[in-house]
């Protein structure tokens, strides 16, 4: 069986081409669950009375002459830190044709990698010539987008707000070494306003964000939020969203409930969306636009595929 550990993953993504490549994956999935060629389970999560738990999303794709089925599992403990991992466990894949395991993956590698990968597709589709960047929240998603994000757009500009700034600063100094132009900035208000694209990667209990206060053509990618009792943008404030998407409609209802299922009425899922030609600001003047993320175990089983092939098999040949 093929075991691959947080650090072998993170190694693999240590360039540009990763990300380009995983995020083309990520597009081809969203489309593919979207013909009904691939499909998956709900998030199902189960609890003790004080709250330790473990959730499950399983998932199969048909791809040309094969298919990957498989499962992530991750452990919910109630008390947890800031430096431990946002989803511990594993994404297992098994042989279609056995049942038997193949492979074993750190599912919050997986996690934060696929997330990112499927950000940087849909945002490059949408805001094709973005050249500011403002990222809210200093957890494991922010190291994630900003490499996938900058990799896809290498000469933009990255700003960071968290209300931890000791942690906003460090990610910022660590990152700048890397060669991203990135920096923080304290005022919120500010670090929305002055970006092309805005993108939410916190824990948030309450809302405290307002889409009113990005710019009238700025795209938002809300990934926070992706379980009911999280919310990090204000209800109403959805309303001044044009263009609304999703990574499923369908899932978007049943595994967050921070937008208000008025304005999901008239949501259209991420791969309806892909299909548009590139938007173009100049053509198609001032409109907002925002792409809600939950999660599918599609792209958990189809990012973990594409990881045992890049880093496995390159390993063995």
């Amino acid at each position: 069986m093929i075991q691959l550990n947080a650090e072998s993953l993170w190694t693999a993504a240590d360039n540009q081409e990763f990300w380009i490549r995983l995020a083309d994956r990520m597009a081809v999935a969203l489309r593919e669950q979207a013909a009904d060629l691939a499909a998956s389970s709900p998030r199902h999560i189960i609890r003790t009375s004080i709250g330790n738990g473990l959730g499950i999303m399983a998932a199969v794709a048909e791809r040309p002459n094969t298919a990957i089925m498989g499962a992530k599992i991750v452990s919910l403990t109630y008390h947890t830190s800031q430096e431990r991992p946002s989803h511990p466990g594993t994404v297992i894949l098994l042989d279609p044709a056995s049942g038997e395991l193949q492979a074993a993956l750190d599912a919050n590698a997986i996690t934060a990698m696929r997330t990112a990968a499927t950000t940087c597709a849909v945002t490059r589709h949408m805001r094709p010539e973005a050249a500011r960047f403002t990222i809210i929240g200093t957890g494991t998603e922010v190291r994630s987008h900003l490499l996938a994000l900058s990799a896809a757009y290498p000469n933009a500009r990255f700003t960071i707000w968290g209300r931890r700034r000791e942690a906003a600063s460090k990610i910022a100094t660590k990152y700048r070494l890397e060669g991203i132009s990135v920096s923080t900035e304290p005022n919120l208000t500010k670090a929305l306003r002055d970006a092309d694209v805005v993108t939410s990667l916190t824990a948030a209990k309450s809302p405290f964000l307002d889409i009113r206060h990005v710019g009238e053509s700025a795209h938002v990618s809300a990934i926070g939020a992706s379980t009911p009792g999280l919310a990090e943008w204000t209800p109403r404030s959805f309303g001044s969203v044009d263009v609304l998407a999703c990574d499923t409609v369908e899932e978007c209802r049943r595994q967050s409930t921070e937008i208000p299922a008025a304005f999901l009425d008239s949501a259209v899922n991420a791969s309806t969306v892909l299909e548009y030609p590139p938007w173009k600001s100049t053509s198609q003047g001032s409109k907002r636009s925002l792409y809600k993320s939950v999660g599918s175990a599609v792209l958990d089983i189809v990012a973990s595929t594409f990881l045992v092939e890049l880093v496995y098999f390159s390993r063995n040949m």
